[in-house]
This record gives C-alpha cells, sequence and structure tokens, in this order.
C-alpha cells in the first residue's frame, strides 16, 4: 500500500501527457512471483504456517508476469521500496494486532467479487462499476468492528 500510495504522488506530479489513461504495474521487476512462491514467502513468515496442495490439483496454466518497466520509464521518481517478504511480514503483525480471525475473511467483507456484487445488488454501483448512489452512513458489513 505504501508503495502504491507513493507512486499516485509521482503520477500527480507527473506531467499529464505521461501518464494520461496509462495503467501501471507497481513493483520492482524483480518482485513477479508465482502464486507458489508467495504462499512459501507466507509460510516461512508466520509461525506453524504449512502450505498445502489439493491433492490431485495440477500446476496453474495462468501466468501473472508482469512488466513493471513502464513505472520507471514514465514516472522516473518513483521507486518500489517493499517486497513481498516485508508486505508478509507487515500483515501478520497487523493481523495479529486486530485479532482478526480466519471466519472474518469468508464473508463478503473480504472477498472483492462478492462485495461487488453486493453493492451492485443494493444499487450502488452498475454495472460498469460506477457510483450510482453513495450511502449516507456505511452499511454495516462494510464497518470495521
Amino acid at each position: 500500500v505504501e508503495d502504491i500510495g507513493r507512486a499516485v504522488l509521482a503520477a500527480l506530479e507527473a506531467p499529464r501527457e505521461a501518464i494520461h489513461n496509462q495503467a501501471f504495474n507497481v513493483a520492482r521487476p524483480e518482485e513477479n512471483y508465482r502464486i507458489r512462491e508467495i504462499a512459501n514467502i507466507v509460510a516461512q513468515v508466520v509461525p506453524d504456517c504449512r502450505v498445502e496442495y489439493t491433492p490431485g490439483a495440477g500446476p496453474d496454466k495462468r501466468c501473472y508476469r508482469v512488466d513493471c518497466r513502464k513505472i520507471a520509464r514514465l514516472l522516473p521518481a518513483f521507486r518500489p521500496t517493499w517486497d513481498a517478504r516485508q508486505g508478509a511480514e507487515e500483515l501478520y503483525r497487523a493481523y495479529r494486532r486486530t485479532e482478526l480471525k480466519v471466519e472474518d475473511f469468508e464473508g463478503p467483507r473480504y472477498q472483492r467479487i462478492a462485495h461487488v456484487k453486493r453493492l451492485m445488488a443494493e444499487g450502488h454501483i452498475d454495472e460498469r462499476l460506477r457510483w450510482t448512489r453513495r450511502p449516507t452512513v456505511a452499511p454495516r458489513h462494510w464497518r470495521l468492528r
């Protein structure tokens, strides 16, 4: 989040013609991981964590490789500083501090697709994911406990 915030600030300071209608991958090129690699980093950070693979599951054929050179070229003032291990460590500390449990992640609050579907069903966003009406008070399922 810190790197993304700093990337946004760099974009705000950049000439409009350099960044208008552009999408950027915010990371260092060497920080491009497969899901298995991220899982192993988490297992190294979280005590008593064990990575298990579903029996009979084959390898994930999808490609997650992204090119991060564009942001370095168009926003030279921005340099990512975080890596996956630092992120896993910070998240682990935050989860411990706020006492989050596995059950907290099983509802729509932390599942992006379910959350978007709920916003659409409640008429808050349209099929283009644009706000149609914003609630004046955050619905109960949006609030932190």
